[in-house]
């Protein structure tokens, strides 16, 4: 028992002395240079809108400062559009992405280098052989299958969606206004090779459940395979909603930005070390990206227990 103490003796050394090493150190925010920022998706079928933005500091809790009075010019295809309008904090052009464009992005900011980025806007994917059904396990769930084909001449990239939609009326002073509400929808799937998804609620059969699933065409490019999704029954209403299954196809910049997005936010890992997250701008931060949508509605199954 005796020998016991030395340690201890010195285990009270060690610790009185590391106390004693502590020191304040001082840290000069003001002598960061904010960076511009740059974020657009460049969605087929709709102007290209491209919001610009001052850095700031991690522990600076403002809003981000939107840049006024910057120059944008878009290139695409060859062919340069000037920047039409400035509204909310957005810059807006008279030019409606397509599949397959090649755009380039270029912003200038009084103090700072000319801000560029570029991206390709990815090919839509065909969906088909959709189908709905309840499952036959003890829990109900409903059971979407579809066929994706994916298009063999490039990488894909995809996220996949199920959404539903649902009005609400409100009536007041004689006035009555209708709101169109979106949800996405939690489910599962396992048919999918999964790459840098981390948003995940629950293991489930080898597959996650989540409300966006991230994947690529890595093991069935140029394939047309089908896939199955499980969700809930208790999220499906009593027939008032509407129900779609969306698979955005996005670009490799798009969809490593959401990959890393989600890694930063896995809460559960608080060991990890930060995730730094894609940035494709040169001589600025941020995301320039492109996404082409295909939604299709579905029919979903009646819930067996209300056909008892």
């Amino acid at each position: 028992m005796k020998q016991i103490f030395p340690y201890l003796s010195l285990l009270m050394v060690l610790s009185s002395l590391l106390s004693s090493c502590e020191k304040m150190l001082e840290f000069d925010v003001g002598t960061i240079d904010s960076e511009v920022v740059v974020n657009s998706n460049a969605q087929v079928g709709k102007p290209l809108a491209v919001r610009v933005t001052y850095s700031r500091f991690f522990l600076d809790t403002h809003n981000f400062t939107v840049v006024e009075g910057a120059t944008l010019t878009l290139n695409a295809n060859g062919t340069d559009y000037p920047q039409a309008d400035f509204l909310n904090g957005r810059y807006s052009f008279n030019y409606a992405p397509q599949e397959g464009d090649t755009l380039e992005l270029r912003v200038q900011v009084a103090g700072h280098e000319d801000v560029v980025a570029g991206t390709r806007v990815p090919q839509g994917v065909q969906l088909d052989g959709i189908s709905t059904r309840m499952s036959p396990t003890e829990e109900e769930k409903a059971v979407i299958q579809f066929t994706l084909h994916d298009p063999g001449t490039e990488h894909n990239y995809y996220r996949l969606r199920i959404r539903s939609s649902d009005t609400s009326t409100y009536s007041y002073n004689g006035h009555t206004d209708t709101t169109i509400n979106n949800y996405d929808n939690i489910f599962s799937c396992s048919d999918v090779r999964l790459l840098g998804q981390n948003d995940i609620y629950t293991v489930v059969d080898g597959g996650v459940e989540t409300s966006a699933l991230l994947f690529s065409d890595e093991s069935f490019n140029g394939m047309a395979p089908t896939l199955s999704v499980q969700m809930s029954y208790w999220q499906i209403s009593d027939g008032t909603s509407h129900y779609y299954i969306i698979v955005e196809s996005l670009s490799y910049e798009l969809y490593r930005y959401y990959c890393d997005v989600t890694a930063s936010n896995d809460d559960i890992a608080f060991f990890n070390e930060p995730t730094r997250v894609f940035s494709n701008v040169t001589h600025g931060l941020g995301v320039f990206g492109a996404t082409t949508t295909t939604v299709k509605e579905l029919t979903m199954p009646t819930s067996s227990s209300s056909r008892k």
